[in-house]
């Protein structure tokens, strides 16, 4: 430790030290002839050739500017130590905020933060060579008395920056480092990190800020993975009710323990981010630090209740937003819905420290990627455990009570309530009091789709674009409504109609070789049941409104997509993409990743009947999501969606196909809405 008064290059006089590491520590400095304060990052090497990668690394730090990064200002060796010098961050860091809390920060806060960010994290990766922070965690993330955030510390006070802050790594062993919590499965591994390593730790660092306890890591929910159990990590939204269903779906997907499933880059999270926030990130206000006159505790306790009053519309109704404009209008919460106070956390966890484990020589990093962690879990665990017992304090069971019940059977719905939006029409029921999701009596799983408004059809721009798919037009879809989690399986065709058309048998299998008219009756047996719902086929415009999800390009995952993401025939790819063998035939429900909505197989594995008309284009189309009930040719009814025997341009977004009412097919099935009925 450095001794307070020390100056070293005659420059720098050392106030205090502000934190420590497993190689290093952070001092504050004042630089003696010009009197400001300064960051001072020691690091201990002694070797040669890291002595001219720290120099190298340096000049690298040293170039970058960004709003959200601090300045590095000098460089230099003294002694045995290394040091950066860097510009000084007043203020608290996010973990000092949540152990002081004790709970969630406020959500359009947390997104606020996270937008500037992921737009920092994108000047890095996009560096030459990319910079890798590899330890983004709420101890890293400093908060201004301005309110202003920064990320801190590449790696300097943990390990070595060769190893830290670049994609590239030298051959032979070197020291891998992380924070567990926060670290993927393949920086445990030591397998090579990229961008999308920093994607899942910002998005396990807001889970943390939004919901008040770190997520379960990831290498307890690879261990639960590996033996066929559910992955433990539930939605952050039903730990904290005020976070918008569809935010937390997407920190979900960049939590993914297989980064191929992640977000590809930091701009793609962002921009997932700001669609399922509703794209309305609004000017926060000033965050408290230590030494200003309002009283954190007090300060944070308003934030969360002027959140709760004023921004409900905006965290409750998750209304994806309209393509042509910044930000829709607010929602009105409805009359009868009562807030509820933020839950708090049993016990703030205490933040776990880094671990360090050496990693393999490089070329033993070259495994094939894809669920690549599955293999070395176990001899992992056994080494975690060894350094545990030495007194590296790895906490296994950060959400023990959560990764506990993984087994248990999922609760059929979520303790979030979302209010419907009000219309001008009287003469228009409005649902007062709608849960995200539930599940009808033969077990057939819904999800309440937020109104909203969305751009149908694709741009004259798109790859492959069919003229059907046009003119674009805006679409208001102004109810909430429900839609099918998945496609109506053939146990649940079975339990209506008791019998089975499909080819390709199993259970959780979707039903094909299905005709529109087979659909019709299907759903007049089931609204026969009357169980408080009235079923139908979605609409051609709600169908494409749920599968977007917020999204404008081709696909509802991104530009294209991979047969890790759409059962369709991979002989057939787009753009490209390599041809891969597909799996020429169904596959069970829910196999593939779902949309930002939380709905699965809106791409592939069948084809989904609509009640529309199918119409030569969208000239005359209704804008208000109706079923279009009249046109030029009403010869055939809509078909959406790709399927396991199709091209993957035809499982774009924006694709339309059709047929005759009355034909089947073994790539035709359905997914119904179900709307629930009011009571006099």
């Amino acid at each position: 430790m450095l001794a307070p008064g020390l100056v070293l290059q005659d420059r720098y006089r050392i106030v205090r030290q502000l934190g420590k590491g497993g190689m290093g520590a952070v001092y504050e400095a004042q630089h003696v002839k010009l009197g400001h304060t300064v960051a001072v990052k020691e690091t201990f090497f002694s070797e040669d050739h890291l002595t001219k990668a720290f120099e190298r690394e340096a000049r690298l730090l040293a170039g970058l500017s960004h709003p959200a990064l601090p300045k590095v200002s000098d460089y230099f060796s003294q002694d045995n130590g290394h040091f950066l010098v860097m510009e000084f961050i007043p203020g608290k860091d996010l973990s000092a905020y949540l152990a002081e809390h004790g709970t969630a920060l406020p959500v359009q806060q947390v997104l606020h933060w996270a937008d500037h960010l992921l737009d920092a994290l994108e000047y890095l990766h996009n560096q030459q060579p990319p910079v890798i922070h590899r330890d983004i965690k709420p101890a890293n993330l400093k908060v201004t008395a301005e309110g202003r955030i920064f990320l801190l510390d590449f790696g300097l006070a943990k390990g070595l920056i060769t190893q830290m802050s670049q994609v590239s790594g030298s051959s032979g062993a070197s020291v891998q480092a992380y924070t567990p919590g926060y670290a993927p499965v393949e920086q445990m591994q030591g397998s090579g990190t990229d961008a999308r390593s920093d994607v899942f730790s910002l998005s396990a660092t807001l889970y943390h800020l939004l919901t008040g306890a770190p997520p379960v890591d990831a290498l307890t929910r690879a261990m639960k993975v590996a033996k066929r159990l559910p992955d433990p990590l539930p939605l952050a939204s039903e730990i904290n009710w005020m976070i918008p269903v569809s935010v937390a779906r997407v920190l979900q997907q960049a939590l993914d323990l297989d980064e191929d499933l992640r977000p590809t880059t930091a701009a793609d999270f962002r921009r997932m981010l700001r669609q399922a926030g509703t794209a309305s990130i609004e000017q926060p206000g000033t965050v408290p630090v230590a030494g200003s006159a309002t009283s954190p505790g007090a300060s944070f306790h308003n934030d969360l209740t002027r959140q709760a009053s004023q921004n409900l519309s905006w965290s409750e109704s998750e209304t994806v937003v309209d393509p042509n404009k910044s930000a829709p209008p607010p929602v009105a919460p409805a009359q009868s819905f009562q807030t509820r106070p933020m839950p708090q956390p049993a016990a703030h966890p205490t933040l776990p420290p880094t671990v360090q484990i050496p990693s393999p020589p490089a070329s033993d990093m070259a495994a094939p990627k894809s669920r690549k962690w599955m293999v070395p879990v176990l001899a992992l665990v056994v080494l975690v455990l060894v350094i545990g017992a030495i007194g590296a304090g790895l906490r296994l069971g950060v959400q023990k009570k959560t990764a506990s019940s993984s087994s248990a059977p999922q609760p059929q719905k979520t303790t979030k309530q979302v209010p419907a939006k009000k219309t001008e029409d009287p003469s228009v029921p409005v649902v007062s009091l709608l849960s995200a999701t539930f599940k009808n009596d033969i077990g057939m799983e819904f999800v309440l789709i937020s109104p909203g408004s969305f751009v149908m059809g694709s741009p004259e721009s798109e790859a492959d674009r069919d003229p059907d798919e046009g003119p674009q037009h805006k679409v208001t879809i102004s109810q909430p409504f429900y839609l099918g989690k998945y496609e109506v399986t053939q146990s649940e065709w079975q339990a209506v109609m008791e019998d089975n058309p499909s080819d390709f048998t199993g259970d959780r299998l979707p039903v094909e070789n299905v005709s529109w008219d087979d659909c019709q009756e299907f759903l007049k047996w089931l609204n026969d049941r009357k169980d408080g719902y009235t079923y139908r086929l979605p609409s051609e415009a709600e169908w494409e409104y749920a599968c977007r999800a917020g999204t404008k390009t081709p696909f509802s995952f991104g530009e294209k997509v991979t047969m890790k993401q759409v059962n369709y025939s991979g002989n057939f790819p787009y753009g490209d993409d390599p041809e891969v063998d597909g799996q020429g035939k169904t596959t069970t429900v829910g196999s593939y990743p779902a949309n930002a909505w939380g709905l699965y197989d809106m791409h592939g594995n069948v084809r989904e009947w609509c009640q529309d008309w199918l119409q030569e284009n969208y000239n005359g189309a209704p804008t208000d999501g109706s079923v279009w009930k009249s046109g030029l040719d009403t010869q055939y009814r809509v078909l959406r969606g790709g399927a396991w025997n199709v091209n993957a341009k035809d499982c774009r977004s924006a694709v339309r196909s059709g047929n005759s009412p009355e034909m089947v097919d073994n790539s035709y099935g359905l997914r119904i809405v179900a709307e629930k009925v009011e009571k006099n």
